[in-house]
């Protein structure tokens, strides 16, 4: 009987959410439905939308902790944080000492006036509703996947918003600077798709793509320069903000105009730069870039933190040990003009603030560095650095004068570290690589002649550490001390290259044909394939293009395939290398010919 009258309820209950879906169904379909935003929310709705959104705040904002490197009372930045606030926020949320636009006002719900409410979140909350924003609000979020450590400018300007006059906001905040110089619109140029977040469907009612007209207006109104000098200075150093925004005076024309294109379309993560940079044509960029690259060089801000010293040996030797490179193999002055692949930035001089914000984002990234036409190796490298080297190596950098002239000093094996290689080359290394060090007879064994002190000392320190897996390697190098280490370094390093004795003994045959397509790989890559040419890394003469990349010229052919095969699976490599996505890339017959034609030269 019981179980009966639970049945009758449970039809009852059941019915009735028909009968409601069905009655909601209609009221949508018909158009009844209440989506007009003049009438003001009820209290009831302001309540219910309000306490759901406190309470999903209280709760991101517990995940959250505010980074020990950043400083929120610092003047420089707030200024930073005043800038982006002036550029998007201001818009909806009003401003100190100022009320809120007519049309935020209308908006269902109702954007909060921040200086009045701002004191309601802790510092970690504000970070998180920044970050990911409010669905059914119109409140975005942020427009970059990754650098959020910028939103902490932001967050430090908010704090003092409750306290800050209209005319204190007039002094930070950027915008139409009435004596900056007009920069004409001028030739929109191609639109190009962006990248910021992941696209809301359907497509074809959105459009994704860079130029914009702007949040508010920064190219239209054709003085985007006083927002760019807002943060960055008149004068271009970025002394204004402290160093958090970079000396551009340090950067060339081609780097600055490609840095923008890059925040334009959201291949370079900056949710503050997005916003300006996508709002640019494409005159406008080429003229800013030529603007500030035609500055003079200004010294940046002194550097505040980190040790200068020690920053200055990880920069000239790295840190072996974490797999962590000497910076200097790729930014060294000499260096930077022979690595398109890589175009590093000029870094002498440049603000420690953004130095360690850079760094810190890249560390955030972690990951292996992806290549394509450009490939970027920082997020691994940077992620082998504590915040203490990443600290020091910038207050280094920041402590050189902008025109330095950065080279690696060349390092002499000394008597005693000569006499330690001798004796272990003798005892352990030519059991395997013959007493020249040029390989065994079958062409298996790495000819050793002709190659860097900095690649093979990796080479040895990634066998010692077993971030390479050879097993007779990581048996030979595992006992090595560091001493050890660095002499056979120097000292084999110090070797000009010596032919084994037959290269190609033990390969696989080779055509003519292929032999010729795979010069055309190494001469000139596959840019269809986003593959790079081989000898943008790999010279004849590595000492003068790459130091940790090999020689390849003379190899056994068995090893370098070995070595390419590897590579394609994603064992044995350096984290920071690109040679994963690159042999992925190739056939199996492509790694061959390669193999075969530096077996050959």
């Amino acid at each position: 009987m019981q179980s009966g009258v639970w049945l009758r309820a449970a039809a009852i209950v059941a019915g009735l959410g028909v009968l409601g879906a069905a009655i909601g169904g209609l009221v949508i379909s018909s158009g009844l439905a209440p989506t007009s935003a003049r009438p003001p929310d009820s209290p009831l709705t302001v309540d219910f939308l309000h306490g759901t959104f406190k309470a999903a705040v209280a709760r991101g904002g517990e995940t959250i902790a505010v980074p020990e490197t950043i400083d929120l009372t610092d003047p420089g930045l707030i200024r930073l944080g005043a800038g982006h606030y002036a550029n998007t926020c201001a818009s909806c949320h009003g401003a100190p000492g100022m009320g809120q636009s007519p049309l935020a006002l209308m908006m269902r719900p109702s954007p909060q006036h921040l200086p009045s409410v701002v004191g309601q979140f802790t510092d970690p909350e504000l970070y998180w509703i920044l970050r990911e924003g409010v669905r059914f609000s119109a409140m975005p979020a942020w427009p970059s996947e990754t650098n959020h450590d910028e939103i902490w400018a932001v967050v430090a300007f908010l704090r003092q918003l409750p306290t800050m006059s209209a005319d204190q906001f007039a002094v930070l905040r950027t915008g139409p600077d009435p004596q900056a110089p007009v920069t004409p619109w001028g030739h929109t140029g191609e639109t190009v798709a962006t990248r910021f977040g992941e696209p809301s469907p359907p497509l074809d009612e959105y459009a994704y793509l860079a130029p914009t007209p702007g949040w508010t207006p920064i190219g239209l109104d054709e003085r985007p320069l006083g927002r760019c000098t807002a943060c960055h200075g008149a004068d271009g150093s970025g002394t204004v903000t402290n160093g958090h925004a970079p000396n551009l005076t340090l950067l060339d024309e081609a780097k600055i105009a490609a840095a923008l294109r890059g925040y334009a379309d959201g291949s370079r993560p900056s949710g503050m730069m997005a916003i300006v940079a996508s709002s640019l044509s494409s005159s406008q960029i080429d003229a800013l870039a030529a603007h500030f690259a035609a500055l003079p060089d200004v010294p940046s801000p002194k550097p505040t933190k980190g040790d200068a010293a020690r920053g200055a040996l990880i920069a000239a030797q790295g840190l072996p040990a974490a797999g962590v490179p000497a910076c200097l193999s790729c930014h060294a002055t000499a260096v930077r003009e022979k690595l398109p692949l890589i175009r590093p930035p000029v870094l002498q001089g440049q603000s420690q603030p953004y130095l360690m914000a850079r760094l810190d984002t890249f560390a955030a990234q972690q990951g292996r560095a992806s290549p394509g036409v450009t490939w970027n190796p920082m997020p691994a490298i940077a992620g082998g650095l504590t915040a203490q080297d990443r600290a020091d190596v910038a207050a280094w950098f920041t402590s050189l004068a902008p025109d330095a002239d950065l080279a690696a000093t060349p390092v002499t094996p000394t008597a005693d570290q000569v006499a330690t290689a001798q004796g272990l080359v003798t005892q352990v290394c030519s059991r395997c690589h013959t007493a020249a060090l040029t390989g065994d007879a079958a062409g298996g064994i790495a000819n050793l002649t002709g190659q860097t002190s900095a690649y093979l000392g990796n080479q040895l320190w990634a066998f010692h550490t077993q971030r390479r897996s050879a097993s007779q390697m990581v048996q030979t190098a595992g006992p090595l001390t560091e001493d050890q280490i660095a002499a056979l370094s120097l000292q084999i390093g110090t070797l000009e290259h010596a032919a084994g004795l037959d290269p190609v003994k033990g390969g696989l045959p080779v055509t003519d044909a292929a032999l010729q397509a795979a010069g055309q790989l190494v001469a000139s890559g596959d840019p269809a394939r986003g593959l790079p040419a081989c000898s943008s890394c790999h010279g004849a003469d590595t000492r003068a293009v790459f130091d940790l990349a090999p020689r390849l010229e003379g190899q056994g052919q068995i090893y370098l395939q070995r070595r390419l095969g590897s590579f394609a699976e994603g064992r044995d490599l350096a984290p920071w290398s690109p040679m994963h996505a690159i042999a992925s890339a190739l056939s199996q017959d492509e790694r061959t010919a390669l193999a075969g034609w530096y077996a050959r030269n």
